[in-house]
């Protein structure tokens, strides 16, 4: 009986190939085993935006069940819905840039982004009113882009406005998604 504890101790235990367990209990991947792009496994340039292209699929399956099953569904403002959540898109993915950049392994940089992901959803104001905070909170939640996309959603679904009526959430978004690239694009940093 303690062979096969040991056994699938060891086999639930396993870190991805060529990674070993520490000392601490972590998993370590060897550095000399570097990642392979797309370019190297031969496949086409199509599948380097499979991500982006899931973010939109989940994205409109979203705003499907909402108006199918919730009844909640804006009129006629699928293109502001849809322009603020690429743009939401182009932020995120260069916050994930940031993080990975300063991440030496992939679970440090799932749980940063964890920590990150969450707290821009609690402070966004879509679980409850930012109105409803403490002062210092209200302020807060001006440096975080996910207020603004969710202002963008709240006006364009319970409302029914448009671009011009959203300009500045719309700015500020804009001004979040391109602060965030360039800050990734410079402190990007090439691992052998």
């Amino acid at each position: 009986a303690g062979n096969f504890a040991d056994d699938m101790g060891r086999r639930l235990c396993q870190g991805p190939s060529g990674s070993r367990q520490s000392a601490a209990g972590g998993f370590e991947t060897d550095s000399r085993q570097g990642y392979r792009g797309f370019e190297d496994q031969g496949k086409p340039d199509v599948f380097r935006n499979i991500y982006g292209i899931l973010g939109v699929f989940a994205f409109t399956l979203s705003i499907l069940i909402a108006h199918f099953v919730y009844g909640l569904a804006s009129r006629d403002g699928l293109l502001e819905i849809y322009v603020s959540a690429m743009i939401f898109l182009v932020f995120i993915a260069g916050f994930g840039l940031i993080i990975s950049n300063y991440s030496d392994t992939m679970l440090q940089a799932v749980f940063m982004m964890l920590f990150f992901v969450l707290i821009f959803m609690l402070m966004s104001g879509i679980f409850t009113p930012v109105s409803s905070m403490e002062t210092w909170s209200q302020y807060v939640t001006y440096f975080l882009p996910t207020r603004y996309f969710v202002n963008i959603l709240r006006a364009v679904c319970l409302k029914g406005s448009h671009f011009a009526d959203m300009t500045f959430d719309f700015v500020m978004l804009s001004v979040f998604a391109v602060a965030i690239n360039i800050v990734a694009v410079v402190t990007y940093r090439k691992q052998n």
